[in-house]
């Protein structure tokens, strides 16, 4: 069985396999945490994975689908277990023992990243969740004191966005996702640190800042850059918050948001539907936190922002 340890915020979390292409996988999914001691941290959760011919565990008549993703089912089993499953993978997360226990079918490796990107993702939210950490569907870029965090739906221009900003100067924290916490009265955003993963009208957009990158190819269709390929910083305290959402016009508009329209946009990034309820409310609670510490707004984006994203400073200092 190989492992390797990383750190997220205070928490240390070994990863186990028992197959070199799962480990592989596993290890370049989390090649963005580069730091392997665990010195300092204060909780420890352990993800494994071992290769099988056979799901070990399968859901009862009377466990009821928390939610559908793709392939992929998520049931709460009545011991408090949280089991994923596509009927050949599956994954059991035990929130109380800190660990979650993989059964790779090898053949799902072959279906991209789907595995890693998936399954681990959600296990790993699960049991971060568990020890303060709360999942936002975010992006977050610094520069000096101002940090901000960029919201929305996929193929919003979350990546687009943050990658205009870090090649105007910005810090860049994490492409997709943050977990918050709490950090005195203050909540923090600390960045997931994954490869960041570009359309070809990204790239083509940041043809010059992206030189060498490899070019979109199937099933997925985007490029892959290495996050070790930018200038990072592992965590933010963020004081703006934009909503994005596309539309087809020439001129950004901003709009200002009030701290209950922000939240009504944040839960729907949270991954909630999930929850056992003592982490739910703490979420929540977190969230709310994160309104009043931010001023929030909606972007929509038009056609000049991909020219100068810096715009939207401009539109704010007009409002």
């Amino acid at each position: 069985m190989r492992q390797f340890t990383f750190k997220i915020s205070d928490v240390a979390v070994s990863v186990r396999a028992d197959a070199p292409a799962v480990f592989a996988a596993l290890k370049t999914f989390f090649s963005g945490y580069n730091v392997q001691s665990s010195a300092g941290t204060k909780h420890r959760i352990t993800i494994s994975a071992t290769t099988c011919r056979k799901t070990p565990v399968v859901p009862g008549k009377n466990d009821p689908v928390l939610f559908s993703y793709g392939r992929i089912n998520g049931y709460r089993l009545k011991n408090g277990i949280l089991l994923l499953s596509d009927k050949r993978t599956a994954v059991l997360v035990d929130s109380s023992h800190d660990r979650a226990d993989a059964y790779v079918d090898i053949p799902v490796l072959k279906r991209g990243t789907e595995f890693v990107s998936i399954f681990i993702t959600i296990a790993l939210i699960e049991l971060l969740r568990h020890r303060g950490l709360y999942y936002l569907h975010a992006s977050a870029v610094k520069k000096g004191n101002d940090s901000i965090l960029l919201c929305g739906m996929g193929m919003s221009g979350k990546t687009t966005l943050s990658l205009g900003l870090v090649f105007k100067g910005y810090t860049l924290c994490s492409d997709d996702a943050v977990f918050l916490k709490h950090e005195g009265k203050a909540i923090r955003a600390v960045g997931f640190r994954k490869d960041v993963h570009v359309t070809g009208k990204t790239l083509l957009q940041y043809a010059h800042e992206l030189k060498g990158t490899k070019p979109p190819a199937p099933p997925f269709r985007k490029a892959m850059i290495p996050y070790s390929r930018f200038k990072t910083v592992r965590s933010v305290i963020p004081r703006t918050i934009f909503f994005l959402q596309l539309a087809k016009r020439q001129d950004t508009e901003i709009v200002p948001l009030e701290s209950t329209r922000a939240m009504s946009l944040l839960i729907p990034q949270s991954l909630m539907m999930f929850f056992h309820k003592g982490t739910a409310d703490k979420h929540i609670g977190t969230l709310n936190a994160l309104t009043r510490q931010t001023k929030a707004y909606l972007c929509l984006c038009g056609r000049d922002l991909l020219k100068d994203p810096l715009i939207i400073f401009k539109r704010i200092s007009n409002e």
